[in-house]
């Protein structure tokens, strides 16, 4: 097997993910660097947190490429918000302790609460372009939504959203790949500024409940134990991450294959309740996060490779997603797989780490395409260059989709 090109794989990762899993499916991409391909490997990762811990590059992401020759600046910035992750990047009984709590917030009844709302900003995003026949969908569309709902959910006013965006993009890029000290202090800067608006908002809701996202973070409460403020912050920060590019990449995504599949365009809107459907293999088929990390608490050996104490695991969804061993013809949309393998795909992670917004971003996808779809015909890309991608080993999706279409 030719050896793994990081510049080039991510770039359209499926038939690299296909080799990896038949022949190395824990590759060392780069010396203590792995790459876990096969499904029923990525589920025993991420079903032992004992083992495989998420609490990979010291809990510091602004070291995770290597030690930060700015760290003692760094950790001086963030005095104001001690950034100590709960949830994405803790391992239980913390992580558990935090998740009971915030469960209940972003549950299923939490978000049936607000459809009416997504359906209207729904359809305020589509009015100035629906009747015109032409869109670049991802800025017209898939990344206001889940930007002016996450605005809407946490309780923040409309003219909140964009510096929103830009704070849930600071805190990803640490994640991208490295960055130079100036950068990295830069980024510092805007976390540490996120970190007071929330706590400030968070005393707010301590004085006065609101009902909304932070204020049932404020209040929630189980046998008398409570989140700290910070922890709540870091919850925020890391509802704003899920919030924003990952539900951006899955309507991206969708329009994306209907524009090539108009026989299932035609069918979903005869069939609206098809709609669930399609998502779940949207999910499946083209994962926003294409991968979580894990680090080794001692030696192991997942197939004939022995991975050390401390390596770095990218964990692949995507290619998880794509398991022939898991699914049949694992690279086509099939509306109503069967999961009588248990062939669910696991976008939104699996076992304790499993993605708390899953209900939303659902949600969101679900009236998006129930509402645009009778409105949209003959969806099309557009003849020149129509996409362009955000690809990484993380995150994967549409920055740029160029569409055409016969409004109706």
């Amino acid at each position: 097997m030719k050896e793994p090109n990081p510049a080039s794989e991510s770039r359209c990762p499926y038939a690299w993910f296909r080799e990896l899993r038949r022949s190395a499916p824990a590759a060392e991409l780069q010396p203590g660097v792995f790459a876990i391909t096969r499904d029923a490997d990525v589920k025993a990762v991420l079903l032992d947190s004992k083992t495989f811990s998420a609490r990979v590059g010291g809990n510091n992401p602004f070291a995770l490429f290597g030690p930060s020759p700015v760290q003692k600046e760094i950790d001086d910035i963030m005095r104001v918000y001690p950034e100590e992750p709960v949830l994405m990047r803790t391992d239980p009984p913390a992580h558990t302790r935090v998740r009971n709590l915030v469960s209940r917030a972003l549950s299923a009844a939490e978000v049936n609460k607000i459809e009416p709302q997504i359906q209207g900003i729904v359809e305020t995003l589509m009015a100035p372009w629906i009747g015109s026949g032409t869109v670049e969908f991802v800025s017209a569309f898939a990344a206001q939504l889940p930007n002016a709902v996450t605005t809407a959910f946490i309780g923040a006013p409309a003219q909140m959203r964009e510096q929103l965006r830009f704070w849930a993009a600071e805190v990803m890029s640490r994640f991208l790949g490295p960055q130079p000290a100036e950068r990295q202090l830069e980024v510092a800067h805007h976390i540490s500024a996120m970190g007071r608006y929330f706590l400030a908002e968070i005393a707010a809701r301590r004085q006065q409940p609101t009902g909304d996202f932070i204020s049932l973070l404020a209040h929630a409460e189980i046998d008398g134990d409570r989140l700290e403020d910070v922890a709540i912050v870091n919850v925020i920060e890391t509802f704003l991450i899920g919030g924003h590019e990952t539900t951006t990449y899955l309507l991206g995504n969708s329009l994306y294959h209907l524009a090539q599949r108009p026989d299932i365009a035609s069918q979903l809107r005869a069939e609206p309740e098809r709609v669930r459907d399609f998502i779940e293999e949207m999910l499946r088929l083209e994962a926003p996060a294409q991968s979580v990390l894990r680090s080794p608490t001692r030696d192991v050996q997942i197939g004939d490779r022995t991975i050390p104490a401390g390596a770095t695991l990218f964990v692949f969804l995507a290619s998880a997603n794509r398991d022939e061993a898991q699914f049949d013809a694992p690279d086509t949309i099939e509306l109503g797989r069967p999961t009588s393998r248990g062939g669910r795909h696991v976008a939104f992670g699996y076992g304790a780490h499993a993605c708390l917004g899953l209900h939303l971003a659902r949600a969101e996808a679900r009236i998006a395409l129930q509402t645009l779809l009778p409105r949209m015909h003959d969806i099309r890309l557009a003849p020149e260059n129509p996409v362009s991608r955000t690809e990484s080993w993380m995150l994967r999706g549409p920055s740029r989709l160029e569409l055409r279409f016969s409004p109706s």
